[in-house]
């Protein structure tokens, strides 16, 4: 398994195993991981979460509406019927730092890189186009019941703390 890939996976099954555990969400992963361009083309819903250590990243997690609310009424037990309530945006971002939390743990516990993770940001809107210079980001695309979503993961040589 190449290096780029033992570093992807534990975030790609974090992704399945979150969803799976607090939303009783199957996620179906749609090929392998694909190179990206600096520019991301939103599905509607999108949340990043910042990681650094002896490498520094990005973990951005991109959905349809309709999986973002299906995850925020599964997780919540309240029905929602717009992606921009509070209560859905605050349950993406819990959901992505668990998600990115768990796999940073495992690498760091793995590799041993001190990785520490920032708060996520979450944005919305859709066909929104998300720049992100600098780091090359990796992606999968993914599909629920409820409409698709989208791995992006990034790496890039950090600074030792």
């Amino acid at each position: 398994m190449s290096q780029g890939l033992q570093l992807y996976k534990p975030f790609l099954n974090s992704v399945c195993d979150t969803f799976a555990m607090m939303a009783n969400i199957k996620v179906y992963i749609e090929g392998a991981f694909s190179s990206e361009t600096d520019e991301i083309t939103s599905y509607g819903v999108s949340s990043i979460i910042n990681y650094t250590g002896k490498i520094k990243g990005r973990f951005l997690l991109d959905m349809q509406p309709s999986v973002a609310l299906t995850l925020a009424q599964n997780v919540l037990g309240s029905y929602y019927n717009n992606e921009r309530d509070e209560m859905v945006l605050a349950t993406i971002s819990e959901m992505n730092n668990v998600i990115a939390g768990n796999a940073v743990s495992i690498l760091n516990n793995r590799y041993s890189l001190g990785l520490w993770l920032s708060p996520p940001y979450i944005f919305t809107g859709k066909d929104a186009v998300i720049v992100l210079p600098r780091i090359r980001s990796a992606s999968v695309g993914c599909n629920t019941l409820y409409g698709k979503l989208k791995v992006y993961i990034a790496f890039e040589r950090g600074t030792e703390k």
